[in-house]
């Protein structure tokens, strides 16, 4: 992610778009609670996303640590 490392003055502007733009798709009122929103329509916040960055590239260097010694394991057999 682009703003995974960014400071919250960055991240700030660019949920409020994320909030403006989930009403605006969803025609929901100015004053809608942004957590309900993004619950009631399965949308993950900006600032959540760096989280789910880490972990998401986390479970690709175990994916492939896991590759790589089955790749061992069957080069051992033979």
């Amino acid at each position: 992610m682009v703003w995974g490392s960014a400071s919250k003055s960055v991240l700030k502007p660019l949920q409020i778009v994320q909030n403006k733009a989930v009403k605006a798709v969803h025609d929901l009122p100015y004053r809608t609670h942004s957590k309900v929103m993004y619950t009631t329509y399965n949308v993950l916040p900006i600032k959540s996303m760096p989280s789910m960055s880490r972990a998401s590239s986390c479970l690709m260097h175990a994916q492939s640590h896991l590759e790589m010694c089955e790749v061992m394991l069957d080069s051992r057999k033979n």
